[in-house]
């Protein structure tokens, strides 16, 4: 067993906080979980009888998915991926615990893919805008707030939050292809970085 894996499995707390790469995320999962449960909410508030079975099942459905998604958003954030760079190796800390030593050739930047972005920000933001302006158009025209109009708006401000996550991951984050040790599902993750972390990482390299 070489340095670097000893290195593995110390303890993520007897590593300094400054040099750790620590992943960050975007509000993806927050924001459509969120979502969820503001429809969830006014659609019993809107309800004024009995509900029939498939309404149930609706009700359910939203219960689940919005919680499962805050419940994911929450989790992840709570156990970030951690980057640590030693003697030309990069150990990988998943959920605190040490989970690989990898080279750092097996560490890469992503690049932006502009024509990808172009093609689903565009589409994004003009569904963000139609679907806030009817909103506001509804309930201008007919001088009162129904949950229908609210869930539409929620739906837009739903839909514009996740443009700006989207862009803000995109533009202000560099994102790291790290290799997963030992999955049959995955071979790789998305760790998002600043640029200054990115330089720290790969400082000498020649990368970042």
């Amino acid at each position: 067993m070489d340095g670097a894996d000893v290195h593995a499995q110390v303890p993520l707390d007897h590593i300094p906080r400054g040099r750790r790469i620590t992943g960050t995320f975007g509000f993806q999962w927050g924001i459509w979980g969120i979502f969820l449960i503001m429809v969830l909410i006014l659609m019993l508030a809107g309800s004024g009888k009995r509900p029939a079975l498939f309404e149930i099942e609706i009700y359910v459905s939203l219960f689940v998915a919005g919680g499962v998604s805050i419940a994911w958003e929450t989790m992840r954030r709570r156990h970030p991926t951690v980057l640590v760079r030693q003697d030309g190796m990069i150990a990988v800390y998943r959920k605190r615990y040490g989970d690989a030593v990898v080279s750092r050739d097996r560490v890469r930047c992503e690049r932006i893919d502009l024509i990808i972005i172009v093609k689903v920000g565009v589409p994004l933001l003009m569904c963000t805008i139609l679907f806030t302006a009817i909103a506001v158009a509804i309930m201008g025209d007919e001088k009162r707030i129904t949950a229908e109009t609210l869930i539409l708006l929620s739906f837009g401000l739903a839909l514009g939050a996740s443009l700006v996550s989207a862009a803000w991951t995109t533009f202000f984050r560099k994102h790291l292809r790290v290799p997963v040790e030992g999955s049959r599902w995955i071979a790789e993750q998305t760790v998002l970085v600043t640029r200054e972390q990115c330089k720290r990482l790969f400082a000498g390299s020649g990368e970042g």
